[in-house]
């Protein structure tokens, strides 16, 4: 198409400029379309493109993070040499790339690469999100080191530091195969300018008010303390201003910046008082007309919450005008001291803490507002807590901050003992006691033993059992009423580690106390002898046993033993009623009595922090912090009760999993952000065994059957809400065994969504896995959620035997439809509309409609599902905002469709195809261009393979061959 492409004038691509232009060398006549990849500013933004002086065609680009022009423009070239021009129209567009085609559809947008983090001395930016590209840090006064910017992806990152204090750091992330997709942020570090030696123990205390006796408008006293040097306060005459501190602290130092202070000598005087009633002065004198900055002026440690600015003029006159003022004291911290081991193996882990040494020299260990930043992430890296990975041979600073302190420590870390075992999986508890716990791990193949690890440190002592695969220990010694961490590795022969298992959260059954006024059981006898009764209640037949009124709710107190068990250790605490006439709970902080049968644990944020800080994240950055809740025999329903902050960040990066007898709920960290849910809240979340007679259907009950029936829902500070979250999507998990018959046919066991109106439907993405023993399935709100198996077919497949089997399974599952209950027309063409409502369907994609192509009407019943595809970029439509519905899907536009949607759930290998791959098909070189990346790309995924010789992209898709497609769409992993 094009011999050759140079840039001629105007700048590079990927950088704002007044204009680019471009040499082209056209290989034949014909038309061409330019496309654009970037972004545009705020608002519509232009792009004008002219070939050969010719007439602009306008590009229109999208404001926000980067992609494909939303238009094109279309020229007629001759063969040979043409000069092409870009004027963008607005300030701020960035160009990335430029791309030449005969289609007028955008080639399929690769991922640009994005930092999934960014930190400035090791502290991350409170609102970083990937698709914001620009940062301002504010700096503490009296900043003296450049901050050290670090960043984190799955691309390549490459830092610039800012070359001064106020300068800006730039982070180039790019993606690991192609260079040339590149992603840049910059973090603009910001602050107030000092003067002169500024003391390392400065300790600037917020103004939280002022006043003055005169000033002029708009030269208001707050201007003296907005953070501002372009704002300030502006008085003539004997005027003066104070400052109010809030509260008496004690104060060392005041910097002032004079407004032209390099040019203009001020005279001032200082006053403090507590009361704002009665003034000492503590300062008398001048300016040294040397800076505009912020100038130290030393007064004597005094207690203090006012200061006042007595003005007298400057040099040139009698105005006084203070830019910025800053009130400070002296820290109690002197230094500060880092600790972390001289040297770690590859994979073993450390905590590195930072201690503030006083004046007297006692330490403190620091908790919050530290920093840590390590010289070389690939050595070692360390978190926000301050957890030190080693992940390759070598040696690496550890640099933690503190304000302005620092300390820095030099880390080796050395080769492990070699091992190439795989980590241990599917560790669980069962078997809480008091003292004693029960684990159990699926093994690693080639181990010659285990170690198990609790909170970190070696169980020594520990011996394990093993039935097939499956190993199990008891552990013992424990606390009553404690929170514990478990983990496990694999040990080789030559004793090298495998890396962790997942952890496994547990916590041991509370003490038992004695009974309730410990005399009144069996019938106003002394139940048992009146001694402790069952878990501190009285005796069986425990009348007038709970505080003196009738035991059991007035029964006879039969299996009136299961109070709760009323402590709290480690941030955990569990309560459990296991009998229908259990006597109620007291002692616990929940916003209600849980019905009876049910299990309450309640797990707190440094407990959450912990599992988190110890999950290891997947192959897509995703981290779970696994809560263990064990069986409590009885329980029909589970209760777990966490912080909302967990559940209502913005971010899909930290998931929290559930793990309960009944089912395993994986909820991701923005579930409700999207809700008007306080942090400081707290969620409730309930797994259920519910009744059956629950269903006004009859014959789905009978379809049910004796097969699980869940009810799942969600209470925030004690009030049931309504979870419907289309961006945050929740996995559920159940474990289930199948019958004879199911077992030759898992594919058919489904789920059913159960609403509280009573109507149901079927969850597409419910599937069985035998190798886990689970029915797993997503989705975006919560209510009953029954197991069931269902087997349909269709008259008309019997000749299709290549694609039979992943009909009758997508039409079970409610993923596919037939044109009639008993056809499906397996020869028929498909819709654009149906395809990707099947492909959307088939992902479980999900996301928040907020408009629609022109030609797509809100009663169409595709209208959901096309406009999902829409918000989420995989169609773009023919144009002017239209997506041609009903036109019947060609192989080729199938397959690009396809493309775009698996790589945005990430459901893609690794390795990357070529041009190779599409070898031994004889009409490879009838995919467009538009298509070639994506057709590559599926039949390396092994989800195109043609009829054996062609692959037959611009033939019309069959609804047998799209059912095949999405059948191996939906069982890739």
């Amino acid at each position: 198409m094009f011999r050759g492409l140079s840039v001629q004038a105007g700048g590079t691509a990927g950088a704002t400029a007044a204009s680019l232009m471009y040499r082209l060398d056209a290989a034949s006549d014909g038309t061409f379309y330019v496309h654009l990849l970037g972004s545009g500013a705020a608002g519509p933004s232009t792009v004008l493109v002219s070939v050969d002086g010719g007439p602009d065609e306008a590009v229109s680009m999208a404001a926000g993070a980067m992609g494909w022009s939303s238009t094109s423009a279309s020229f007629t070239l001759s063969e040979g040499i043409h000069d092409l021009v870009l004027k963008p129209q607005q300030g701020g567009i960035q160009l990335d790339k430029l791309a030449l085609s005969k289609s007028s559809k955008p080639p399929i947008e690769a991922s640009l690469p994005k930092a999934s983090d960014i930190r400035v001395n090791g502290i991350s930016l409170p609102d970083f999100a990937p698709g914001k590209y620009s940062y301002t840090v504010q700096l503490p006064v009296g900043t003296q080191r450049v901050p050290i910017v670090t960043a984190a992806s799955a691309g390549a990152v490459q830092v610039t530091q800012s070359p001064t204090l106020f300068g800006t750091a730039v982070v180039h992330v790019t993606d690991l195969d192609d260079p040339y997709l590149a992603t840049d942020y910059t973090v603009a570090l910001s602050g107030l300018p000092t003067y002169g030696a500024i003391p390392e123990r400065l300790l600037p205390y917020p103004i939280v008010g002022a006043a003055a006796s005169d000033f002029k408008s708009p030269y208001s006293p707050a201007n003296a303390y907005d953070n501002n040097m372009s704002t300030r306060l502006a008085a003539n005459g004997e005027q003066w201003a104070t400052f109010d501190l809030g509260q008496a602290k004690p104060v060392k130092y005041v910097l002032i910046s004079f407004y032209n202070g390099d040019q203009d000598q001020y005279s001032f005087d200082l006053e403090t008082s507590v009361d704002n009633a009665d003034w000492t002065k503590v300062y008398s004198g001048y300016s040294s007309r040397a800076t505009a900055n912020l100038e130290l002026f030393q007064i004597p440690l005094t207690e203090a919450r006012y200061i006042k600015s007595n003005g007298h003029g400057n040099s040139k006159d009698a105005w006084n005008n203070i830019v910025e003022i800053v009130i400070a004291g002296q820290s109690p911290v002197a230094s500060v001291q880092l600790d972390v081991p001289d040297s770690l193996s590859v994979g073993q882990s450390a905590a590195g803490v930072l201690s503030a040494v006083h004046d007297d020299g006692s330490q403190v260990p620091l908790t919050q507002g530290v920093g840590f930043v390590s010289s070389n992430p690939g050595v070692a890296a360390v978190d926000s807590t301050g957890t030190i990975r080693a992940v390759g041979a070598g040696s690496t600073v550890i640099t933690a901050t503190y304000g302005l302190f620092q300390d820095a420590r030099t880390l080796a870390v050395v080769p492990p003992a070699p091992s190439r075992l795989a980590a241990p999986t599917n560790l669980t508890a069962a078997n809480v006691t008091q003292t004693t716990v029960s684990l159990s791990w699926q093994g690693s193949a080639g181990a010659a033993g285990y170690g198990i690890y609790k909170d970190g440190t070696s169980v020594t002592g520990a011996t394990y059992s093993v039935t097939g695969s499956v190993y199990s220990a008891t552990i013992g010694g424990l606390t009553a009423g404690t929170l514990y961490s478990f983990t496990v590795k694999a040990i080789d022969a030559d004793g090298g580690y495998s890396p962790d298992s997942n952890a496994v959260a547990v916590t041991t059954a509370a003490a038992q106390g004695g009974g309730d006024n410990g005399n009144n059981g069996n019938n106003g006898n002394n139940g048992n002898n009146g001694s402790d009764g069952d878990n501190g209640n009285n005796g069986n037949n425990g009348n007038n046993g709970n505080n003196g009124g009738d035991g059991g709710n007035g029964n006879n107190g039969e299996n009136g033993n299961n109070g709760d068990n009323g402590s709290t250790a480690g941030g955990l605490k569990r309560r459990s009623h296991s009998s229908g006439s259990a006597a109620p709970a007291v002692g616990t902080d929940t916003a209600s009595e849980p019905a009876a049968g049910t299990t309450t644990t309640k797990i707190s944020a440094d407990a959450l922090d912990e599992l988190m800080s110890k999950a290891t994240a997947d192959q897509n950055g995703v981290k779970t912090a696994t809560v263990q809740v064990p069986e409590v025999p009885g329980a029909k329903a589970y209760d777990l009760t966490f912080p909302a902050s967990f559940v209502t960040s913005m971010t899909k990066k930290e998931n929290i999993a559930i793990a309960t007898p009944l089912a395993t709920v994986v909820l991701p960290g923005n579930m409700l952000a999207s809700a008007s849910v306080a942090a400081s809240s707290s969620v409730t979340l309930t797994v259920q065994s519910a009744d059956k007679n629950a269903i006004g259907d009859a014959a789905l009950r009978t379809q049910i059957g004796d097969r699980p029936l869940l009810d799942i829902r969600l209470q925030v500070d004690g009030q049931a809400v309504q979870f419907n979250n289309p961006l945050a999507a929740v996995t559920i998990s159940v474990p289930y065994t199948p019958s004879e018959q199911e077992r030759k046919d898992p594919e058919h066991l489904i789920v059913w969504y159960i609403d509280g109106n009573g109507q149901a439907a079927k969850v597409p993405s419910g599937k069985y896995n035998p190798a886990t023993g689970r029915v797993t399935f997503t989705t975006t709100h919560f209510s009953l959620y029954a197991i069931s198996a269902e087997y349909k077919t269709f008259a008309d497949i019997d000749a299709y035997g290549w694609a039979k089997q992943p009909i009758e399974v997508l039409a079970s599952k409610g993923i596919i439809n037939g044109i009639s209950k008993d056809m499906f027309a397996p020869a028929n063409t498909i819709t654009k509309a149906d395809f990707l409502l099947l492909l959307v369907r088939t992902l479980g994609l999900s996301a928040e409609v907020d408009s629609n192509f022109a030609d797509v009407g809100k009663s169409d019943y595709y209208y959901e599902e096309v406009g999902i595809a829409k918000k989420l970029g995989i169609s773009d439509g023919v144009g002017s905002n239209r997506f041609n519905p009903n036109e019947a899907i060609s192989r080729q536009d199938m397959m690009v469709l396809s493309a775009r949607a698996l790589q945005l759930a990430s459901k893609t290998a690794a390795a990357k195809g070529s041009t190779a791959d599409l070898q031994p098909f004889a009409d490879r070189a009838q995919v467009a261009s538009y298509a070639v990346d994506s057709a590559i790309f599926m039949v390396k995924e092994g989800l195109m393979t043609g009829d054996g010789n062609g692959l037959n992209p611009q033939g019309y898709a069959t609804r047998a061959e799209t059912a095949v497609l999405m059948y191996k769409i939906y069982n890739k992993e």
